[in-house]
């Protein structure tokens, strides 16, 4: 089957043949109808209607990229036709654009005759997509999805909109949109390289609860390629919900806003310590955190982390990082087709999951919890288990890398947080048992650190009889 490519660059381009590569699909330059003869449907004319052969188009994105097959009809009953005489993707019931097409030129060929052709509007839907043949009804047009990628270079001070529709399907959907995003952020950047990424993306669903709407506002940075590299958290909240085990929320748009920066803005954690080194349940202790930005000047921040009411007395050890880069990489599937690295083998071991993704969300409302309540990697985080004591020691180390030369690290980009600051978000003990404060930092967090912290004894609360001593004739 001849597909028509327009609008896509060099490595958008490639990613779509490796996403039809299994069909047999012949992949040509598309172009747009826009030079067609007089009569053929364009430039405000109407389209003409299908007949037993004339050209038709299905399409899979439609908009400021094109990705059309081109065939014949083959019979027409009213507002029905069928036609190709052989499958598209031969998926079966489908929900594709169809409509008239015009075709630009034929190519002779020994080894495979095709057209070069461009459909006009989209007059129907494409409904079965059979072995032998295709099957569509004029008049209704499919239910898609509307996208929107508005990408600025900070830079540069450039900005670009790409705005398209994509077909509803389990398995396309997602890549057709992770491809359309990554052809957005190329003709916006026109580079391929490092980078600081803002991303804030709208996902709208006419199922989802609350308001129908979930949206995230979070920063990547790349040393290598930002484009591909900063869509991973985008793609993976895009999956978790369209393809959720509980019901179909019914994806109707997506809205993804990039601000991307050319220089490299990352900090990375030097030492941290508490304001005070012993604490009882329920107070609140500030932890100090000595930060190192990128060929900058150090600073520092304060966050505050609360010491839960039935903490057990002993010592603890606080971790200080940043917000986990778990949630910002592709998966294994898109990045091999965005980049075309190959998937690793069954065989090969795989990351083992943070802690507390392990369990499955138990409904669609635990699963947006999840997924709104995910770290971001501007993010300074600390954490300990209360009920975990920790031996008693000092200073805990470091493992950072302050040249900046090392991991790929990831961007802030929403509120810059004040020197001396402390957290917005209180500190709460979550399904993993740890007790966890986050602050907002202007920059990519890297490294850790960790110190202890000795939780005493809670006044009125005697410590259990086995592990307290009392003087003979005395109180304990």
């Amino acid at each position: 089957t001849p597909v028509m490519l327009s609008g896509f660059g060099v490595r958008s381009q490639e990613a779509v043949r490796r996403l039809l590569s299994p069909h047999r699909m012949l992949f040509v330059p598309g172009g747009s109808a826009s030079g067609a003869a007089p009569g053929s449907g364009v430039s405000g004319q109407a389209a003409p209607p299908l007949e037993p052969g004339s050209a038709f188009g299905v399409s899979l994105v439609r908009g400021d990229v094109e990705l059309t097959a081109i065939g014949t009809v083959t019979y027409v009953d009213g507002d029905r036709f069928i036609g190709f005489g052989h499958p598209f993707l031969q998926k079966g019931t489908v929900d594709f654009f169809t409509g008239p097409a015009y075709i630009h030129q034929t190519v002779k060929s020994l080894n495979v005759p095709f057209k070069l052709g461009s459909m006009l509007e989209a007059t129907g839907t494409l409904s079965e997509d059979r072995r032998a043949a295709v099957a569509g009804r004029v008049g209704s047009l499919p239910d898609a999805i509307d996208l929107s990628v508005e990408v600025e270079d900070l830079s540069s001070g450039r900005s670009r909109r790409l705005q398209a529709q994509v077909v509803r399907d389990d398995m396309l959907t997602v890549p057709l949109v992770a491809i359309a995003s990554l052809e957005a952020l190329d003709r916006g950047l026109d580079r391929i390289g490092p980078g600081t990424a803002r991303i804030i993306y709208r996902i709208t669903g006419r199922k989802l609860p609350g308001s129908g709407v979930f949206s995230r506002d979070n920063m990547y940075f790349s040393r290598l390629d930002i484009s591909a590299g900063m869509l991973g958290d985008f793609l993976d909240t895009l999956q978790a919900l369209a393809a959720n085990r509980f019901q179909d929320v019914e994806v109707k748009s997506v809205e993804l806003r990039v601000q991307v920066d050319q220089t490299q803005r990352s900090a990375a954690i030097v030492r941290a310590r508490p304001l005070q080194k012993s604490a009882r349940p329920g107070d609140r202790v500030g932890v100090e955190v000595e930060l190192l930005p990128y060929r900058s000047e150090r600073e520092v921040r304060v966050l505050t982390i609360r010491v839960p009411e039935d903490a057990s007395p002993g010592t603890v050890t606080v971790t200080v990082r940043g917000g986990s880069s778990g949630s910002f990489s592709l998966s294994p599937e898109l990045q091999s087709l965005l980049t075309g690295q190959e998937k690793p083998s069954p065989g090969e071991e795989q990351p083992s999951p943070a802690p507390g993704e392990e369990e499955l969300p138990s409904s669609l409302e635990k699963l947006l919890e999840f997924l709104e309540s995910r770290e971001k990697s501007n993010q300074l985080v600390a954490e300990f288990y209360p009920s975990l004591t920790g031996a008693s020691g000092s200073q805990g180390t470091t493992q950072q890398d302050p040249t900046g030369a090392g991991r790929t690290g990831r961007v802030p980009g929403e509120d810059s947080a004040h020197k001396g600051a402390t957290s917005k978000a209180e500190s709460e003990l979550g399904d993993t048992g740890a007790v966890k404060s986050t602050l907002i930092t202007p920059w990519v967090i890297e490294g850790s650190t960790s110190f202890d912290l000795e939780i005493k004894e809670a006044p009125g609360h005697p410590a259990p009889s086995e592990e307290r001593s009392e003087p003979l004739g005395g109180k304990p």
